[in-house]
């Protein structure tokens, strides 16, 4: 039987690398993070205090060239998740996880897809809500039939303030588009939207969006936004704020026979076949990291059983982008959609 450990190279040590992905790929049996990448000093210290095997690094092209991966992992904020995906490629990375968005435009999209492609790396977005009680148990309601074709689905995330990063480096860089590339659409709007798609069945065709900014302290970006988006046989929306006095996560799903009423922390089932409600483990709104999300996740890519899952996900990764950004677009009215023409 083969001993041979599955390697791990971690780029960016920052809230989410600490409170979930390391923690994630250490629970894995036959998996071994054997470098973290991160240019703060400060934070190469923590790293090495978690993960006391583990070299670290501060830049990923320095990891890369003197360590041989299985795995590229990539926790940085959206500027440097094209750059360190093509590293990867180029590196020849079997398999490469970015968290979302995978990319700052349509074109920088295009190139990842022709990079994985001429590379045979694998890329995946990390969808880490894929994993969530919510999605599982609306998943299996709707294919039960329990509210028949789904026609309208709302989804709402609230919250008082963005989610903050490591103190030691740009603690507020969801706020900065230089780091970010947009506010609260870009960093809740994407979880919300594959949701949404995977539950109707279908890619949206057109959006319509209202971005604002209410507290100056996230300002230039957005910290709320309503979006409208329209699919083949359903409609969407998406109501975000990180002004609320509240954090929570709700919504609705209606359907010919029926709605599911989304709340924190159950599902309300209503139909022709009566009424039932279906609580979750936790709270979706207790905490931003869920680790078991990303160890379920990590040993689906880790098996990679099905290789048609990196085709189906990057193709995912052109609807989600393509949409988003749309709804960045200044122009008024609907912002026609092409999700159908991704290159990969």
């Amino acid at each position: 039987m083969s001993t041979k450990m599955y390697r791990v190279g971690l780029v960016g040590y920052g809230r989410i690398a600490e409170s979930a992905h390391l923690p994630a790929w250490q629970a894995l049996p036959g998996v071994e993070v054997v470098a973290i990448v991160d240019p703060c000093e400060e934070r190469r210290g923590a790293a090495s205090d978690a993960a006391p095997t583990a070299r670290t690094y501060e830049s990923c092209a320095e990891m890369l060239a003197e360590t041989t991966l299985d795995c590229l992992d990539i926790c940085t904020p959206p500027h440097d998740h094209t750059p360190s995906i093509l590293a990867g490629c180029d590196a020849g990375v079997g398999q490469i996880v970015c968290e979302k968005p995978l990319a700052a435009s349509i074109v920088d999209y295009n190139t990842i897809a022709d990079a994985q492609a001429g590379s045979g790396s694998q890329v995946y977005t990390i969808n880490s809500w894929v994993q969530s009680d919510l999605h599982r148990l609306v998943t299996a309601a709707v294919a039960d039939g329990a509210i028949g074709d789904v026609r309208h689905v709302t989804l709402r995330t609230l919250r008082p303030d963005c989610a903050l990063g490591v103190s030691s480096w740009q603690p507020r860089w969801r706020t900065d588009p230089s780091y970010a590339g947009g506010g609260i659409v870009l960093d809740h709007g994407w979880h919300q939207l594959y949701l949404m798609a995977r539950w109707i069945g279908a890619d949206p065709t057109s959006v319509r969006a209202r971005l604002r900014t209410v507290q100056s302290v996230h300002a230039p970006v957005e910290d709320e936004a309503e979006l409208d988006l329209s699919f083949p046989n359903a409609t969407g929306r998406i109501e975000l704020s990180w002004a609320s006095a509240n954090r929570t996560n709700d919504g609705e799903i209606v359907g010919t026979r029926g709605t599911i009423k989304i709340e924190d922390n159950q599902l309300s089932i209503n139909s022709d076949r009566g009424a039932r409600v279906v609580r979750y483990g936790e709270r979706l709104s207790d905490s931003s990291y869920h680790p078991e999300w990303f160890q379920a996740l990590f040993a689906n890519v880790r098996a990679d059983v099905h290789r048609h899952e990196g085709v189906r996900n990057l193709r995912e990764a052109y609807m989600l982008v393509s949409t988003l950004f749309a709804a960045y677009q200044p122009a008024r009215g609907a912002a026609q959609l092409d999700v159908v023409s991704a290159s990969a």
